[in-house]
């Protein structure tokens, strides 16, 4: 059901093969590579995957690919359009994400894979405007949050399984959410009340923002200055997130 529009060179006359030019698609459809399936990982606690990842295809080709697409199904998270870029150079692959657009915003940024000397992986984004009930919807299958969100991410990890990358992570990052609602519970009104019976459907927590800063090392998120700013209320939290052990230690 796919149908690709390819200008390619292949040159056979360096070290390594290497494909350069232009690959080009009105939409994609890559459920049935990756099983169809919706959003979320493995359960609390699980652990991640120790099986050893075998990255030497890094090592075979060169690449200098641009891309561009319209819908893109993942079967994780559908895409309204993309466009970037894939470089490849003795085993380093860089995807430069050129503009990504989705939930009705925008994902810039790259990410690398790095097997020159065992492997490590990184990567640098930016996800602005992006609507957070639809994502949250499908991603994690959550509908308690509207409004639109934004990430910075800078992140490091090294390790030949997911367990080792994700213990060893590092990088830094920020979290905006402009004017929203919190769905199912009204904050203002238990407190206001001493009443917990503000909750279900009808119920909001109207929030004009949600701001806070993070940086990781050794696989620990850490964020200390995380605001909402509420009428007529305000919440703050901090604490943090360990990703290798799959731990949450955080009050709001």
């Amino acid at each position: 059901a796919n149908r690709l529009t390819k200008a390619l060179d292949l040159t056979l006359d360096g070290a390594r093969p290497r494909l350069s030019g232009d690959v080009s698609a009105a939409s994609l459809d890559l459920t049935p590579f990756t099983g169809g399936g919706g959003g979320g990982g493995a359960g609390a606690g699980a652990g991640w995957p120790r099986d050893t990842i075998d990255a030497s295809a890094l090592g075979l080709m060169d690449t200098a690919l641009a891309f561009s697409a319209g819908p893109v199904r993942t079967g994780i998270v559908d895409l309204e359009a993309m466009r970037g870029a894939l470089n490849i150079d003795r085993a380093r692959g860089v995807l430069d994400l050129r503009e990504v657009r989705l939930f009705d915003g925008t994902l810039r940024g790259e990410l690398v894979a790095n097997n020159r000397s065992g492997l490590s992986v990184g990567g640098n984004l930016n996800i602005s405007s992006v609507a957070l009930l639809p994502l949250l919807r499908q991603f994690a299958g959550f509908e308690r949050l509207s409004g639109t969100g934004g990430l910075e991410l800078r992140f490091l990890g090294v390790g030949n399984n997911m367990d080792a990358i994700m213990r060893s992570l590092s990088g830094e990052g920020r979290l905006t959410l402009g004017q929203g609602e919190i769905i199912g519970f009204d904050l203002a009104g238990m407190l206001r009340n001493l009443d917990m019976s503000y909750m279900g459907e009808r119920n909001r927590t109207i929030f004009q923002s949600v701001a806070g800063s993070f940086s990781i090392s050794d696989g620990v998120l850490s964020n200390e200055d995380l605001a909402m700013a509420a009428t007529p209320i305000s919440v703050s939290g901090r604490g943090t997130v360990d990703l290798g052990a799959q731990v949450l230690d955080y009050r709001v």
